[in-house]
């Protein structure tokens, strides 16, 4: 009878876990409670989390502030790097983050790497994530020529300091880990921490 009762609510859940993808409707919150997901389920589940985020992303003003979390999320477990879909055939995977963000819906995220970072200005630890994940870490082949042409075009759409935080967390999080902390508890700005840290570390004056 206990297994009777356990498949069945699994299979309940199943039903609102798609009920929940098709309607679109994400809450902030949905990706920044802790829960525990069965195995089986965790390329279903990535799936989820990718639509809340491209959902986030597409309504505007009112979804925006959700997107930074929605993001460390995706990246921190690495959400992105493979999933499935109902709608897709086939299991959706990806070699790099650029990728998995410059490609059209329903495999990929439709958006540009400049465009999250805008959004994510205020959140150093969102950033920070964003800048480890596109150089390399949380999943990803750095090495690849396609991702270091990628990477060239999109530093030439950014404006000229466009990456200067991210460049500032990197030098902070490889050289100052204590001062990178700081940064990411928001005790401190980015540009802030690099002047502490003075030119005995590296160049603060290399940072507008």
């Amino acid at each position: 009878m206990d297994l009777l009762r356990r498949i069945k609510a699994g299979a309940a859940g199943q039903w609102r876990r798609n009920e929940f993808t098709r309607s679109n409707e994400c809450s902030g919150t949905y990706l920044m409670t802790d829960t525990v997901t069965p195995m089986a389920d965790v390329l279903y589940e990535n799936d989820v989390g990718v639509n809340c985020l491209r959902s986030a992303l597409s309504r505007g003003r009112s979804g925006l502030s959700q997107v930074p979390g929605l993001l460390k999320r995706i990246i921190s477990e690495k959400m992105w790097m493979k999933r499935t879909d109902s709608r897709v055939p086939n299991v959706i995977e990806f070699k790099s983050f650029e990728e998995f963000v410059r490609t059209k819906p329903l495999e990929g995220l439709g958006a540009d790497i400049p465009l999250l970072r805008r959004i994510c200005a205020e959140d150093p630890e969102a950033m920070d994530l964003l800048d480890q994940v596109t150089q390399g870490q949380y999943g990803g082949d750095r090495r690849s020529e396609d991702f270091k042409i990628d990477i060239v075009n999109l530093e030439k759409k950014s404006n000229p300091n466009g990456n200067s935080q991210s460049a500032a967390l990197r030098r902070l999080r490889k050289d100052r880990p204590d001062l990178h902390q700081r940064v990411l508890s928001k005790e401190l700005t980015p540009h802030a921490a690099m002047i502490e840290a003075g030119p005995s570390d590296f160049n603060a004056r290399s940072l507008p």
